[in-house]
């Protein structure tokens, strides 16, 4: 089953959804409405996947914890988070995050399509070839991601 659509309802099985793999993180697009809105996204970051540096986007984040541990850093708040942990990160908060166990899942949303087209390009860069910091910055700094050094 792929999807399941309804006039009141929309369903999609646990396989459906676009993936973007980068840096050892897969992101699946669990959802999004109408093309240009929120999306719903699962995120698998293993031990050791890269992280993105402290950052900020013009779009809100929403995080939830579903299985393993991450170090979460809020400005310069940080907080293990296991499952059940949950964040909302205004557009604009300087914010990273790193898996602390073999693998952590969550489930993220964000307010904008704006988000897909930044996912999209960093793993188009990763399949085409290794990544490279400076490609990271570029592709951010095309989407108004801001990096901040440690």
């Amino acid at each position: 089953m792929q999807s399941i659509t309804t006039p009141s309802a929309t369903i999609w099985a646990p396989e459906r959804g676009k993936t973007f793999s980068f840096l050892g993180n897969t992101v699946t697009c669990k959802f999004d409405r109408d093309g240009e809105g929120s999306r719903f996204y699962e995120l698998l970051s293993p031990a050791g996947a890269g992280v993105p540096p402290l950052h900020t986007h013009p779009w809100d984040e929403w995080f939830y914890v579903l299985e393993g541990e991450i170090e979460m850093h809020l400005g310069d708040l940080v907080v293990q988070a296991t499952p059940g942990y949950a964040a909302n990160l205004p557009a604009g908060v300087a914010h990273t995050f790193e898996s602390k166990s073999l693998q952590a899942r969550l489930l993220v949303w964000v307010s904008h399509a704006a988000a897909d087209l930044y996912l999209e390009e960093l793993s188009q860069a990763s399949q085409e070839r290794q990544l490279t910091p400076e490609q990271v910055m570029a592709i951010a700094q095309k989407h108004q991601i801001r990096f901040f050094s440690g």
